[in-house]
């Protein structure tokens, strides 16, 4: 774990950044034949300073990140993260918007590879 991050949790380590707000703790779901993890977090401060904070936590941690221009066009911010969990591997996106209550979130969304 880099230095700035902790555990989402024992059971699922995928780093997310100190001081974040679990809204939503990550949960296992299949969707389809797939297996999914989904969390939210709610996160101080400005969007883009966020989104470059937790690109470069992720990177850290050796996690492979990229831009998600299609989910920017929806979201506050938003990429792509590849790596490992618990020796298994997982793809997908980390979403930043304002819920309707004025919370901001970053909303996590892994799928087993």
């Amino acid at each position: 774990m880099p230095e700035g991050a902790q555990p989402a949790s024992d059971e699922f380590p995928f780093p997310v950044p100190e001081g974040w707000g679990e809204l939503e703790p990550f949960a296992e779901e299949k969707v389809g034949g797939d297996m999914r993890m989904f969390a939210s977090y709610e996160f101080p401060g400005d969007v883009t300073a966020a989104d470059a904070a937790y690109r470069a936590l992720l990177a850290r941690a050796g996690y492979a990140v990229s831009a998600n221009p299609l989910m920017e066009i929806t979201n506050d911010a938003a990429f792509t993260v590849q790596g490992p969990v618990n020796g298994d591997a997982y793809t997908g996106s980390v979403a930043f918007d304002t819920d309707a209550d004025g919370v901001q979130r970053a909303n996590i969304d892994l799928q087993k590879d």
